[in-house]
């Protein structure tokens, strides 16, 4: 569920006209590039598109994903109508500000970021009562935002000047109601 709550807040950062490429909640893609093995955040579009790799290059404008944190249940809802869970989910946003015009510079963007964010959600059956709120920005380094994915030396360079980049943690809080039962379909092979 907590992917529904991602895909949520990435619905409202969609309507920030600044924000070229914005997914859900970024999956980590391990693939063999030469021998040596490489991990890169990527999310899977509802569209049914293909993959979308979340990695800065110098034709995108920006991109923002969601990485969890952590997400645990915290309470039940009485007569078991439901469960509660807490979570922490960041935002990464990069920027290349060669393709932004100067409105858009980093601490607006942020600004703009964190505006959209918070506040409650809309229900999206089976998650309810979704309420997010900024919590805090980590550490701003390129090891502790970026540091678990496996970016080549020419994918660091668009995280220096004129590229920047921000994080920042939320703390949502959701109701994944009981009971609901969701349809799931099963698709028939396409060839």
């Amino acid at each position: 569920m907590i992917e529904t709550a991602a895909n949520l807040m990435a619905e409202r950062l969609r309507e920030l006209s600044f924000l070229e490429t914005v997914c859900g909640l970024a999956v980590p893609q391990k693939f063999n590039d030469g021998g040596t093995v490489k991990t890169l955040p990527a999310c899977d579009p509802l569209t049914g598109k293909e993959r979308v790799w979340l990695v800065p290059e110098s034709e995108k404008s920006s991109i923002a994903y969601f990485e969890m944190i952590s997400n645990r249940s915290s309470d039940m809802l009485s007569a078991d109508r439901g469960w509660i869970y807490d979570a922490v989910l960041r935002v990464v946003v990069w920027l290349n500000n060669d393709r932004l015009s100067p409105q858009y510079s980093t601490p607006s963007a942020m600004s703009a970021v964190l505006s959209k964010l918070q506040g409650r959600y809309s229900d999206f059956p089976p998650v309810h009562n979704l309420r997010v709120w900024a919590q805090s920005e980590p550490i701003r380094s390129v090891d502790a935002v970026f540091g678990k994915w496996t970016y080549d030396e020419s994918e660091l360079q668009y995280l220096m000047p004129p590229y920047a980049y921000f994080a920042f943690d939320f703390q949502i809080s959701y109701v994944v109601q009981a009971f609901c039962p969701m349809p799931v379909a099963v698709k028939e092979p396409c060839c």
